[in-house]
């Protein structure tokens, strides 16, 4: 159903969408008024989009992303949300690479191959942090394709995944698992964080009927 816009905050509610997202005016806004910290984030967003398979780098641009656009309509939580994106998924011991990967893994799982939204920006995201292609195509397969990527990457990518998706499993192996790799446990959260973080956008996508 086509809503008529009447709020300025919002528009016209588009095909398969079941909210009416914030107008593209307010991304900006936001964008402007974001303290610098985001501000640098949202241009790492904005690079991710750019190498998004599909769409030219000159069309790919950030108040057109349905999923700001529906955090848009709440502020407070939008800014929060991509605050500890960009702490979680671009700074720490961890790699931003391994981490897009990671993100790209745990949006596969709930977002299989419909309503996808998040699949494709991590894999844009994960190609502008420098990984390879064909570990960004094992990510996208991963519970078939792990024992493609190496050690280090698989380790982590499988704890994150078991973080997020079964987290009451979780055992004191697995976590000895990844200190193993020289990590902290600083880094523990950075990685359960990432997961959660990718987790939750496609699952909000899911639940609004979002698609690029």
């Amino acid at each position: 159903m086509t809503q008529t816009e009447t709020n300025p905050v919002t528009t016209p509610t588009l095909p398969r969408q079941r909210i009416a997202i914030a107008r593209k005016e307010e991304i900006d806004r936001l964008d402007r008024e974001a303290p610098p910290v985001l501000q640098r984030h949202f241009e790492l967003i904005r690079q991710g989009l750019r190498h998004v398979p599909g769409i030219p780098p000159d069309a790919a641009k950030i108040e057109d992303a349905p999923t700001l656009r529906a955090l848009a309509l709440k502020p407070d939580i939008y800014y929060a949300w991509f605050l500890t994106e960009y702490h979680s998924a671009k700074e720490g011991e961890v790699d931003s690479a391994t981490k897009e990967l990671l993100a790209i893994a745990a949006s596969a799982r709930n977002e299989g191959d419909e309503n996808v939204l998040c699949t494709p920006y991590h894999a844009g995201a994960a190609r502008f942090e420098g990984a390879a292609d064909d570990w960004v195509a094992i990510a996208q397969d991963f519970d078939r394709r792990k024992n493609e990527l190496p050690e280090r990457q698989r380790t982590i990518v499988e704890f994150g995944l078991k973080a997020a998706y079964q987290p009451r499993d979780v055992t004191d192996a697995d976590v000895d698992r990844v200190r193993a790799l020289g990590l902290s446990d600083a880094a523990l959260v950075e990685i359960v964080s990432t997961a959660l973080i990718a987790h939750n956008l496609s699952a909000l996508n899911q639940v609004f009927d979002l698609t690029l």
